[in-house]
């Protein structure tokens, strides 16, 4: 807004046709107008020595733009290599497009439909107006087979066992786990490796997918072996030191 001519002095207010629409004010000679609700209305600046000396202003005020809103079912889907999912997606407004990261990996049609082509992580893009969603899609290949080695295992107390499981195809990738059924008897770790911590029966199950295969393990004490040495002969004895356990004693026996 101008006031002419230049350096007048008059002092201008302002009015609104309809406050519920807008306020209006003038500050340090700058016109302010604050919407409130959806509508038209008129504002008037006029001079207040001389109302004809006015500008009127139509203003119309509309809803704000609502953004659309995106809601999947799932955020990070596994799928298997030649698999196909349906991406269950909605929204508020608009229609949804789709897009995929990598082709290569999974490539997603009009419908939502994701196809896994390859091996590997990829983004399928929800989009509707400028608003997007994303959820990651992993494709792997699913183990077919387990092989284990051993169903039935003795061991002595302390003694470990290396569980060498075997799974098809060779490019599978899922991970074998290994679980004990009793872990005061026997423990296994991520690699395979089982230690016979007391005595007892145990089971350790090698699960890779939904392949399941089971190994029973029987632990009982350790046998109590001795060791001989000969330290020496003395006045026609010989003189052994035994050893079991830790504890050293010595035994002397007449040379014949």
């Amino acid at each position: 807004m101008t006031i002419e001519p230049a350096g007048a002095t008059s002092v201008f207010n302002v009015r609104v046709e309809d406050d519920t629409i807008c306020t209006a004010e003038i500050v340090e000679g700058k016109l302010y107008i604050v919407p409130k609700a959806a509508g038209t209305t008129k504002v008037t600046v006029y001079s207040q020595d001389d109302e004809n000396v006015k500008v009127e202003i139509n203003v119309t005020v509309t809803e704000p733009v609502k953004e659309p809103t995106i809601t999947v079912k799932e955020e990070n889907v596994v799928m298997e290599k030649d698999g196909s999912y349906v991406i269950e997606a909605s929204t508020d407004s608009g229609s949804i497009e789709y897009s995929s990261s990598d082709t290569s990996i999974a490539t997603v049609n009009a419908n939502g439909e994701v196809t896994a082509v390859g091996v590997g992580t990829c983004t399928i893009t929800i989009k509707v107006g400028n608003v997007t969603k994303t959820i990651q899609i992993t494709v792997g290949v699913k183990a077919t087979g387990l092989t284990i080695p051993d169903s039935t295992v003795s061991l002595k107390k302390n003694q470990e066992y290396r569980i060498r499981a075997t799974a098809t195809p060779d490019n599978t990738t899922q991970t074998i786990s290994y679980e004990s059924s009793d872990t005061k008897v026997v423990t296994v770790d991520s690699s395979g490796k089982v230690v016979a911590v007391g005595t007892g029966t145990a089971k350790v199950t090698v699960r890779i997918g939904d392949i399941t295969k089971v190994i029973s393990f029987t632990v009982t004490e350790s046998s109590n072996q001795m060791l001989y040495i000969i330290l020496g002969v003395i006045g026609g004895v010989v003189v052994l030191a035994a050893a079991s356990f830790g504890v050293v004693w010595f035994v002397k026996k007449r040379k014949k």
